[in-house]
């Protein structure tokens, strides 16, 4: 790659452009612009605009996953309430990055089964967080917080797919508290359907 550009800040100029504009509407005049390069640098290093847009979904991704490590790990509480402070903290980012979004859901809602390779790309980097949350989700079924019955595959799915909904939502409207609150009533209706049912459970047993 040409010396005067760093690889690492060319991929964060990447996600911040990308998350701000979409994948279709970013032209390579404007991204070049963005990163600095000129088109033929771009090329040399990259190949293509597909290509740098997959290995951006990709440092996205491992951004995400260095994020939610961090921050289940310091918030304190059970395991429901370390997963809720984790996707109240997503929403409470938005108006600081002016609702621009998730580029990992932005990505699948623009382009879905459009192009295979990048929607192949952006599910992989969608599965590293889902993993996160099922490890959380496991950890609740274990302490009784969540109901034991329902598989922690689906749980998790429910959970991370509520708040890309939400967070879809929230980019329109421009409020990041209504992603907050559908997050919260979620979570307390999966603990009053499951923590406190399974304890009564286990309890009768």
């Amino acid at each position: 790659m040409n010396q005067k550009h760093d690889i690492d800040e060319v991929l964060s100029i990447g996600c911040r452009v990308f998350c701000g504009q979409g994948y279709s509407k970013l032209g390579m005049a404007e991204l070049c612009r963005e990163t600095g390069m000129t088109k033929g640098a771009f090329y040399n290093a990259f190949g293509s605009k597909q290509m740098f847009f997959e290995r951006v979904l990709i440092t996205y991704g491992d951004a995400g996953v260095v994020y939610w490590r961090s921050r289940l790990a310091a918030t304190c509480g059970g395991p429901v309430e370390r997963l809720l402070s984790v996707y109240v903290s997503m929403f409470e980012l938005q108006p600081g990055i002016r609702f621009h979004g998730c580029l990992i859901n932005n990505t699948l809602s623009e382009l879905g089964g459009s192009s295979p390779d990048v929607s192949s790309v952006a599910v992989s980097q969608y599965e590293r967080i889902l993993a996160l949350v099922e490890g959380v989700i496991v950890e609740a079924q274990q302490c009784g917080e969540l109901d034991a019955l329902v598989p922690s595959r689906v749980m998790s799915e429910l959970c991370h797919a509520t708040f890309f909904g939400a967070l879809t939502r929230v980019k329109n409207i421009h409020d990041h508290l209504s992603g907050i609150e559908t997050m919260r009533l979620l979570f307390q209706s999966l603990r009053q359907q499951g923590g406190v049912d399974n304890r009564e459970k286990r309890g009768a047993n």
